[in-house]
């Protein structure tokens, strides 16, 4: 089954596949509309499989952001990335850091 959901605030993505007795898929989204978070849920037989979350803020007007996602995944474990933008006379700067 494939659920959309929308509201002046944020959008969702529901996505379920059940396979029968083998196995249970979820992927879930959502975003808000004023780009200051998003996360992604994923499962398997409604155990986590993975978990992506993202928070920041972004001035489009300006191309300046700065933004923190944070994992979960089995296999990948657990870690988070920054990055952000900021303008400068003779462009912009950018600066990406991980955290494992």
């Amino acid at each position: 089954t494939i659920q959309i959901e929308s509201d002046n605030e944020k959008d969702a993505l529901n996505i379920h596949f059940n396979l029968g007795s083998t196995s249970n898929y979820s992927l879930e989204f959502d975003v808000k509309r004023d780009l200051t978070s998003a996360v992604l849920d994923i499962k398997f037989n409604n155990n986590a499989l993975a978990n992506f979350k993202i928070k920041g803020k972004a001035d489009l007007g300006q191309m300046k952001f700065k933004y923190e996602l944070r994992y979960s995944a089995v296999g990948l474990g657990n870690g988070k990335f920054r990055f952000m933008r900021s303008p400068t006379k003779d462009g912009g700067k950018m600066k990406i850091q991980w955290s494992p």
